[in-house]
């Protein structure tokens, strides 16, 4: 048994004396059978045993007779082929996703069947491939049911990526291929702190883009933010930043984290109100510098130790040693001046 290397019919070969009774059975067939059988096509030759002819015909160089898809060739006075010209018909089905454009390090949801292969011959099977030029194509991986008739992605996809099913049957010498399903990706949106990302409560801190879309804190008890990427500290704490854009399919992004660092605790440990000359405490003594608001009215060590010098009224700020170097200012104290 062979194969027809275009028409995908078996063809039986029979030489000798079988063949020369199989020609007088085939003509006498023809004699008395008429309308069975087609006349002779293309008698003496010419045609080539491998071209092409509708469903029901065949083409064999030397005598042809045909009845449905079967039929008898003469190729030589001691030579017959016996062959069924039936043509094999293969359908590979259809496939289907809702979502063609997805975010970069995303997953499509399921290709999902509409219409399973159909063919004759036994069905060999399915296998997914994949291709992100629409040229070269392997077999698909990153995923689940590669040789079902779904398939999943699941790996997270970070380029444009073209999938197709093929289906197999043994009536066909080729595989069949569903149409192809492409598959966008699109990517994320470039996202930084462009200011400090360690701040003290209260202060601010920038993001970049500033534009084109909106962002969101993962802790709005440390810090909020504005669409403008302008980030306000609240409390001590670490929070990060998501940027979603505006253009579909609405990709998003995450900063590092920014840090908050609470504020120093200062306060008065001595009286608020001093005399010229007299001293007073102030809280913490340790770990960081102080400065006075007004030295005509009174100074003060890093010790906080507060020296009255004239009448009026200064306050006190403390800046921490450690970064990012918070500080704090006390209420103010106030010095009288002596008596004349």
């Amino acid at each position: 048994m062979s194969r027809n290397p275009e028409n995908t019919f078996p063809v039986c070969n029979v030489s000798g004396r079988k063949a020369r009774l199989f020609i007088l059975l085939a003509l006498l067939i023809q004699l008395f059978s008429t309308g069975l059988f087609a006349a002779p096509k293309n008698a003496f030759g010419g045609v080539r045993d491998n071209e092409k002819f509708p469903i029901g015909w065949f083409s064999y160089q030397g005598f042809v007779w045909q009845w449905g898809s079967w039929g008898l060739g003469l190729n030589s006075p001691t030579s017959l082929n016996y062959f069924n010209s039936k043509s094999f018909v293969c359908d590979p089905g259809s496939v289907t996703t809702t979502v063609t454009t997805i975010c970069s390090g995303t997953n499509p949801n399921v290709f999902a069947t509409v219409v399973g292969a159909t063919g004759d011959g036994t069905f060999s099977g399915y296998q997914w491939e994949q291709s992100t030029d629409g040229i070269s194509w392997s077999n698909a991986t990153g995923g689940t049911g590669a040789t079902t008739e779904s398939f999943q992605v699941t790996a997270g996809l970070t380029q444009t990526t073209q999938y197709r099913r093929r289906a197999t049957f043994t009536g066909c010498v080729d595989p069949v291929y569903t149409d192809v399903l492409i598959i966008t990706v699109t990517a994320l949106p470039v996202v930084s702190i462009t200011g400090s990302s360690s701040i003290c409560a209260g202060g601010t801190t920038t993001l970049s883009p500033t534009t084109g879309g909106t962002w969101v804190s993962s802790n709005t008890a440390v810090a909020t933010v504005t669409n403008a990427g302008v980030v306000t500290a609240v409390g001590a704490g670490s929070a990060t930043f998501t940027f979603t854009s505006n253009a579909a399919p609405n990709c998003e992004a995450t900063t590092s984290a920014v840090t908050v660092t609470a504020l120093p605790v200062v306060s008065i440990t001595g009286s608020s109100s001093i005399c010229a000359g007299g001293t007073t405490n102030l809280s913490p003594t340790t770990g960081g510098t102080w400065v006075s608001s007004n030295t005509a009215v009174a100074t003060v060590t890093n010790a906080g130790v507060v020296t009255a010098v004239g009448a009026g009224s200064a306050t006190f700020t403390f800046t921490s040693n450690t970064a990012p170097n918070c500080e704090a200012t006390t209420s103010a104290v106030t010095v009288t001046a002596l008596p004349v």
